[in-house]
């Protein structure tokens, strides 16, 4: 297991001692994990006897726990050997501090921090300064504990304190009366998050003199905390433009922070279902106006409910312009309760009930209950709401879940982006649909100047060319942020015979079609792995937010990744991600506080064109390499196969033998089925698996022996899933939800590079088998208990 680079295990129990063959604890040599980068686990005991357990992983980066005792506390100073450990997250249960002298000694951070978490923490001066001293830290997380100082008290005071990297600060439920800073408290901070602030009555008034400030986020505050936020807006220079956020009894989450160019940021609640493109919302052009006229309709006129609808042809704003309306303060602040959910063509009422009712309770689990649609009614009676229902298809989705939305006459309202012009003329109540125009040529020009030179102006030798590029795109946004995506990806983006030839090419393209022409032309310009890795994507659901952590390895384990350095493979799967979204083929979702990509979607028009070239003559299939270099129609390449509708019919009657498919086999002469045979097949999926009439994929997974990646997160398999995966011996990525689980039942995968266990059960098994799964990268285990 020298390969372990990611653990994350909840209920965990670490002991000094190694584990031997027959599952009994020794006294031996620690095993010596250097690839070990991240390490998750909720609880963790440990004494002071041996500092050996550390020892084990000397590069780690990533590490997180909860400790229940003071002696468990000694670790701190052990820590600071991990000169590379960049985020820490630490629970600390508060009792331990009350009876206990001199505790403080124990906190001495590792050096290197960047990002740090401390949960019930009982904060004491000396504790403060030595985060202080972290001269790189540029996130700090409170959560949940107090400052006390020698004189009694919870009064904060830093005013002699500097945290001089410091970025981003969230202090989430502290419980602080009064809190004072000075002027180089804070010399670089972007972003204040306080959320749940019950005590504390303001915000220290130096923070107007703090030049980097562009946002202050309040969640469910006292009103006097709101009010000192907005006269530290009033008292910044007129040339800093800060946005301040209150929310109101939003219980707390997760909330991510999307950066824009120019004016601050906006804040958008993080739920499952909410989404805003960074490529396009980054520089809003042209809709000023539009906005404008959105916002009267959402705030004067009638009292009864009413429906917005915005339509326009695939790419020309529709989300762009609803996104923006829909955090504008004075929204946030006019209504009490804001849902965002994404429709889409593949409508599913169950499941997007479900989320809607979510975010109106503001409760973080799944609702399965059966009278969903009752409960959202009444969670929204006597309320004024403004409920987004972004790329609605059908007005069947508008009869299923407009008869859960109250008709009172208290301003209500709901906002429909369509691309069907008849769908908006049905959904009329009050207001008139709303088209949305083309942009202009000046606009064009702006958004596009804007998206490739960054606030710089276009060199006069490139201006001829470029304005051409700007005219050919017709006005649509999607248009002008993919060119752009294309022109920064060139290496040679600085010479007018590319910007000439762009324009060549876009003055060809018909309008109905332009989009999938520019998105046509961006993917034929990616090298062969980028075109791998963006397909892939298509293989989730429309609008589905994709976790990067999950999809990087999922990559990993398809080999779809360039890199030579086979140590660095995550480091090479994100510079392939940053790559796509650069090119503003793949979309930022969610940033996580210190701004990376938290999750990632593609728009619909990127997804149709992936499902397109996934789905020719109604299946797909994509000779992969082996090699990352040899060409994608390698005589040794690997068959990855996109099942259609219409295939999954035939899987179903011919008990998912491949070979006697007819589909397949009457293909076999025409495409490269003859340089790929059957037994060959590594990867198969569908993007509406969750609902086939398939109550059991293991009879499926037996015949797939050279399987690579198996993503069962939500199906429970039955009791005999161990056997079915005995021959899956080419696993790289295994996600599974289970009864139970045993290390043994996995051993034999040594190939195998992730592993996530989930159960609602607690899950007892022993780590001997473990460690002779020397390729092992990422482990994921909820709920497991040690034998």
């Amino acid at each position: 297991m020298k390969k372990l680079r990611h653990v994350n295990i909840d209920c965990f129990s670490v002991v000094w001692e190694d584990i031997n063959d027959e599952g009994s604890f020794e006294e031996c040599s620690p095993t010596m994990l250097e690839n070990m980068k991240i390490f998750h686990t909720c609880h963790i005991l440990l004494d002071n006897r041996n500092p050996r357990f550390w020892w084990r992983f000397p590069n780690l980066e990533e590490l997180s726990f909860y400790i229940n005792g003071l002696p468990s506390c000694s670790l701190f100073p052990l820590l600071q050997v991990h000169t590379r450990l960049h985020s820490l997250f630490v629970q600390l249960p508060d009792y331990i501090f009350w009876d206990t002298y001199g505790w403080e000694r124990y906190f001495v951070f590792p050096s290197n921090l960047r990002h740090l978490c401390l949960a019930g923490c009982f904060l004491t001066e000396e504790m403060v300064l030595n985060i202080a001293r972290l001269k790189k830290l540029e996130t700090l997380r409170l959560e949940m504990g107090f400052h006390w100082t020698r004189r009694g008290g919870y009064c904060w005071d830093i005013t002699n304190v500097e945290f001089p990297a410091l970025k981003y600060l969230t202090l989430f439920s502290m419980q602080i009366d009064e809190w004072k800073a000075s002027d180089d408290s804070f010399p670089v901070l972007e972003e204040l998050s306080i959320e749940s602030a019950h005590y504390f009555k303001e915000i220290p008034p130096s923070f107007a003199d703090i030049p980097t400030l562009r946002l202050i986020q309040l969640t469910n505050c006292i009103d006097s905390l709101g009010v000192s936020a907005m006269n530290i807006k009033e008292t910044l220079k007129k040339s800093q433009e800060l946005t301040v956020y209150k929310l109101h009894q939003i219980e707390p989450i997760d909330m991510d922070v999307v950066e824009t160019s120019g004016k601050g940021a906006l804040l958008i609640p993080g739920t499952s279902v909410q989404r805003s493109f960074s490529s396009i919302d980054e520089e809003i052009v042209g809709f000023e106006k539009d906005a404008e006229s959105i916002m009267q309709k959402l705030t004067r006129g009638t009292k009864k409910l009413d429906v917005i609808s915005i339509f326009g042809m695939p790419g020309i704003g529709k989300t762009t312009l609803a996104r923006k309306v829909y955090n504008i303060p004075s929204i946030v602040n006019h209504f009490d309760v804001k849902v965002w959910c994404s429709v889409s063509q593949e409508y599913d009422r169950r499941p997007l009930l479900g989320e809607i009712l979510k975010q109106t309770t503001r409760k973080s689990e799944i609702i399965e209950a059966d009278d969903k649609p009752d409960m959202l009614r009444r969670s929204l009676i006597g309320r004024r709401y403004l409920i987004v229902l972004d790329d609605i298809w059908d007005v069947k989705a508008w009869e299923d879940l407009g008869l859960c939305f109250p008709m009172g006459e208290n301003g209500s309202r709901v906002i429909v982006t369509t691309r069907i012009e008849q769908v908006a003329k049905l959904l009329q109540h009050h207001s008139d649909p709303y088209p949305l125009r083309f942009l202009t040529r000046a606009e064009s020009w702006e958004l596009l100047q804007k998206k490739v030179f960054r606030g710089e102006s276009c060199p006069p030798s490139l201006l001829p060319a470029a304005i051409q590029v700007a005219q050919h795109c017709k006005g649509l946004p999607l248009v002008i942020v993919l060119v752009a995506g294309r022109i920064i990806g060139e290496k040679k983006w600085e010479s007018s015979s590319l910007w000439l030839d762009v324009a060549n090419d876009l003055s060809s393209y018909v309008l109905g079609e332009q989009s999938l022409k520019v998105i046509q032309s961006s993917y034929d310009h990616l090298e062969d792995h980028l075109k791998a890795c963006l397909l892939y994507m298509a293989l989730f659901p429309e609008d589905h937010e994709i976790l990067v952590s999950n999809l990087l390895k999922l990559w990993m384990a398809e080999e779809f990744v360039l890199n030579v350095d086979t140590e660095n493979m995550e480091e090479a799967s994100r510079i392939c991600l940053n790559d796509l979204l650069n090119r503003s083929l793949v979309m930022v979702s969610k940033r996580s506080a210190n701004g990376d990509t938290k999750y990632c979607i593609l728009h619909d028009v990127v997804h149709e064109f992936c499902l397109r070239k996934l789905t020719e003559d109604k299946y797909m299939q994509l000779a992969v390499p082996y090699n990352p270099y040899q060409h994608l129609h390698s005589m040794e390449s690997r068959l990855w196969i996109y099942i259609h509708d219409d295939l999954v019919e035939q899987l179903d009657h011919s008990e998912y033998q491949l070979d006697k498919i007819p589909m397949l086999e009457s293909t076999n002469k025409t495409y490269c089925f003859g340089k790929c045979p059957m037994s060959s097949l590594e990867f198969i999926a569908h993007p509406k698996f969750n609902t086939w009439n398939l109550s059991n994929p293991l009879p499926l997974l037996v015949k797939l022996r050279l399987v690579r990646v198996l993503h069962f997160p939500l199906a429970k398999l039955p009791s005999s899933w161990p056997s079915a995966v005995q021959s899956l011996t080419h696993l790289r990525y295994l996600e599974i939800y289970v009864q139970e689980f045993n290390f043994k039942w996995i051993s034999h995968l040594l190939d195998l590079q992730t592993l996530v266990v989930r159960s609602s059960n607690s899950l007892r098994t022993s780590l001997a088998a473990i460690w002779k799964m020397t390729k092992l990268r990422h482990v994921d285990i909820y709920n497991l208990s040690l034998i």
